[in-house]
């Protein structure tokens, strides 16, 4: 029976070590939702101040009376790469993005820790 890949199973993780100069643009891009053993999984926000005209997309779907329903999902900043950098806003970087997984408009980022208690830093736990 073959393996099943286990985090243990993966390389340590490298500690961010960049300064993120004052004048390099960040951006919020959502909170940390949950905990999940050596997983910081963070839920993307909607853009600030979203006008729900501009900043939405609408879906429609067809039931058996052939009338339409739309609802609108709100956008959330533009989705990050694997790898990217995050920080605080003090600009104190907290890790690096190790998988995006949920809905297009609006997903889900991990960073993953080789020790989340002691690498995470206070207040976002």
């Amino acid at each position: 029976m073959p393996h099943a890949a286990q985090f243990s199973d993966l390389p340590p993780v490298e500690a961010v070590t960049i300064q993120l100069d004052p004048s390099e643009p960040i951006m919020s891009i959502g909170r940390v939702s949950s905990i999940v053993g050596n997983l910081v999984i963070i839920e993307s926000s909607p853009l600030p101040n979203a006008n729900a005209n501009a900043n939405a997309t609408s879906l429609t779907s067809s039931n058996k009376n052939n009338t339409t329903a739309n609802s609108a999902i709100p956008r959330g900043p533009p989705a990050l790469d694997i790898d990217t950098v995050l920080c605080t806003a003090d600009r104190v970087p907290i890790g690096r993005v190790f998988d995006v997984f949920g809905p297009v408009l609006r997903p889900f980022y991990s960073v993953r820790y080789n020790d989340v208690k002691t690498e995470l830093p206070a207040g976002y736990a």
